[in-house]
């Protein structure tokens, strides 16, 4: 049987992503915050959440991992927040997974991106290489007086490292493919969220 992780996996396209892929024989280790229901429960915004969750993947997968569906997300105006989660909580996690997924011989990754990226002009290039050069706390602070675009910015920076990432010996090279999706607009709790708001 096939082992995939999929992070947000409770609610909204996490759940839907979960549901497919259980109809199809896969397992799924599901991951999201305490109370939720999945079998691992972490606050992936935090190192402490994002180790935590991966020292129980590994040992509920046996040390292979056959598929990552990075999904959870979040988008309010709070850059640590939204860089901890939306960034770190797919770079950092799929790093310390690398190993069982590489196990697995040809594991497929999937990142959920987001069109935002392709629709929202003007995402601080500065903001963004700070993320890829792993300095969250400058790329917060470049976004004082505007962190509404944090969700952007994080996006915008997942999805240059895959870009950068994916064909690289550590990745490609280990028989992982590392695949970003940018969905249009879905109806789910977090638009949802975002359509009640007039602006």
């Amino acid at each position: 049987m096939l082992t995939a992780v999929v992070t947000g996996s409770q609610s909204g396209m996490g759940l839907a992503i979960r549901s497919e892929l259980e109809s199809k024989g896969w397992r799924v280790l599901g991951v999201d915050l305490p109370g939720k229901g999945a079998e691992v429960a972490a606050d992936l915004s935090t190192d402490a959440g994002r180790a935590a969750a991966a020292e129980s993947l590994l040992a509920a997968c046996g040390g292979r991992l056959d598929g990552v569906v990075a999904n959870a997300g979040v988008d309010v105006p709070k850059p640590d927040l939204v860089f901890g989660l939306n960034y770190l909580g797919v770079v950092d996690l799929l790093g310390r997974l690398r190993p069982a997924l590489a196990a697995a011989g040809r594991a497929r990754v999937a990142v959920n991106v987001s069109n935002s990226i392709f629709v929202t002009p003007g995402i601080p290039p500065a903001a963004v290489q700070s993320l890829l050069d792993g300095n969250p706390i400058r790329a917060a602070r470049l976004l004082e007086a505007q962190p509404a675009i944090a969700y952007q910015v994080s996006k915008m920076a997942v999805a240059r490292w895959i870009r950068e990432s994916a064909p690289t010996a550590t990745w490609a090279g280990a028989g992982i493919s590392v695949n970003g999706v940018c969905p249009g607009p879905v109806m789910t709790p977090l638009l949802e969220r975002d359509l009640a708001d007039p602006r």
